[in-house]
């Protein structure tokens, strides 16, 4: 049951650096890098919706916002400097995120959408 949402990731996440590939080699580096530091971004905003949504305690929610600061950060640091600042921060994205990844998929099995979720793959 979880492979299905590590296989989406998976996929979406090989699309993404295909696309940042193909517009550093052809466009310009400083596209590509924008490319992953905005859904950087994204991913870690994503997590502070799933907190939130799910009610979390005020300080759970404040902890996800340190994340996407801190992710943030990473990623403008990687868009003119070293572009090993993105790759960290996205390494380091799945195991500071996983226990609001973990809620976000608790969430939808305790909702029973999770057969509406699955016909969508």
């Amino acid at each position: 049951m979880i492979g299905v949402y590590l296989v989406g990731g998976l996929v979406n996440a090989a699309v993404l650096v295909v696309k940042a590939f193909l517009l550093s080699r052809f466009v310009g580096d400083i596209y590509g890098r924008s490319l992953l530091v905005i859904f950087l971004f994204i991913a870690g905003g994503a997590y502070v919706g799933f907190a939130v949504g799910e009610g979390v305690s005020p300080m759970w929610a404040l902890a996800e916002l340190a994340h996407v600061v801190i992710f943030g950060a990473m990623g403008l640091l990687g868009l003119r400097g070293s572009p090993y600042w993105i790759a960290a921060g996205w390494a380091l994205h799945p195991p500071l995120g996983r226990r609001s990844s973990l809620l976000w998929a608790w969430q939808i099995i305790r909702s029973g959408k999770l057969g509406d979720l699955v016909r969508q793959f």
